[in-house]
């Protein structure tokens, strides 16, 4: 295993996850701020990416609330501003009307794209999944909409995540999931799929995926997602108790 400087040498561009590599969600790693500051003064180009569907300017709010410094990346790319991109291309029609699973955080997300939140009983298009919400993860409830034939969107293919103390939080990847094994459509944006990972990597000053590489912690959505776009990657051992565990890299790059 190594320590993130050995990475300085061979890559410029760095693909940051967040939950899992700066923070667990209820707070930031003890050596999250020292990692961001190595990098930016050795020069590197830094690009955080998550698969909330938080806006890219909801995320930095909570960052600055962990006391991460947000001065350090160059941008940050999230599944939610992946998602609206992606809605908005021409060739894409998921029709007008969804109704939304998830909490209310995430209300706004199509908001402004001409699309139209409807309850549950209306006629819609398509479902749009943002977080894990018991009522509608259940059996009868995905076994209504694929008999409706209705698609989801999922807009967070992580099926869960973990916190230092252990404590498991399911994602709106795992209602995707639930809804597949009963036979629903899933259309997925966010880490492993490849169109995240092509727009996180415009805000670099170059496109060099030679120099490029991916921190995560996430085997199934960061280092599989690295290896479908084509750049290195490296996983963070998160699991070993200790309380520089997050920052101790193995290279999967023979992976590759």
């Amino acid at each position: 295993m190594h320590n993130w400087k050995a990475l300085y040498k061979e890559y410029d561009y760095f693909l940051i996850d967040v939950w899992g590599v700066l923070m667990d969600g209820e707070k930031a790693f003890p050596l999250a701020n020292d990692l961001l500051n190595d990098l930016h003064d050795s020069g590197k180009e830094i690009v955080l990416m998550s698969n909330t569907p938080d806006s890219a300017e909801s995320l930095i709010g909570i960052l600055k609330d962990k006391d991460i410094q947000i001065d350090l990346f160059t941008d940050v790319m999230t599944s939610g501003k992946a998602a609206r991109k992606f809605v908005s291309k021409p060739t894409l029609d998921l029709g007008k009307n969804y109704f939304k699973i998830g909490n209310d955080r995430h209300d706004h997300l199509l908001d402004g794209l001409g699309f139209i939140k409807l309850d549950k009983h209306s006629d819609i298009d398509f479902l749009l999944a943002t977080s894990f919400e018991k009522d509608f993860a259940d059996e009868f409830n995905l076994k209504s909409f694929v008999k409706r034939q209705v698609p989801m969107f999922c807009v967070n293919p992580d099926i869960s995540i973990k916190t230092l103390e252990g404590e498991v939080h399911y994602c709106a990847g795992e209602v995707a999931r639930r809804y597949e094994v009963f036979g629903g459509e899933v259309i997925y944006v966010g880490k492993p799929y490849e169109l995240i990972f092509d727009i996180a990597v415009e805000s670099f000053s170059q496109r060099d995926l030679s120099r490029t590489i991916m921190i995560g912690d996430n085997p199934n959505t960061d280092i599989l997602g690295a290896a479908r776009f084509g750049i290195d990657k490296a996983l963070v051992n998160n699991h070993i108790k200790s309380p520089l565990a997050n920052y101790y890299f193995q290279n999967f790059t023979q992976l590759a």
